[in-house]
C-alpha cells in the first residue's frame, strides 16, 4: 500500500490548483506576466510562505510528484547588523499596512464629500 503524501500535509497548505500563482507557473509561457493585486495578494503570499503544494510530472523520477518550497528567507542591513526576515510576512505586513491606510483614506474622502 502506497502512502498518500496529502495526508500528512498540514491543514494550512493549500493545493496548486486552487492557487492562482502556482497555476500561472505551470502553465503560463516563458517571460509572460501577471499582475499582483487585491484579489491575488494572498495567493503570493502562501506561495512565498511555502504552504502550496504543486503535483507536476518528475522528469527525473519518470513519476507525479508533489512539489513545495521553502519560505523565501531575506537578509535586511540595519544599523550595521543583518537580520534575516520571511519575504511572505514582510509583503502580508506591507500589504495590511496599505489596507489600513485606503480604508482610512477612503472615509476620510466620503467625509469630506458629505459636509
Amino acid at each position: 500500500m502506497r502512502h498518500n503524501i496529502f495526508d500528512s500535509m498540514p491543514s494550512n497548505v493549500v493545493s496548486g490548483k486552487d492557487n492562482v500563482f502556482a497555476n500561472f507557473l505551470q502553465t503560463a509561457v516563458l517571460y509572460k506576466s501577471m499582475k499582483i493585486d487585491e484579489d491575488n495578494i494572498e495567493d503570493l503570499i502562501l506561495l512565498l510562505d511555502g504552504k502550496v503544494r504543486i503535483s507536476m510530472y518528475c522528469k527525473e523520477c519518470k513519476e507525479e510528484r508533489v512539489f513545495t518550497i521553502k519560505p523565501y528567507i531575506y537578509f535586511q542591513d540595519k544599523d550595521n547588523k543583518y537580520y534575516s526576515k520571511i519575504i511572505s510576512e514582510e509583503i502580508w505586513r506591507i500589504h495590511k499596512s496599505y489596507s489600513v491606510c485606503g480604508k482610512v483614506r477612503e472615509e476620510r474622502r466620503l467625509f469630506q464629500n458629505q459636509k
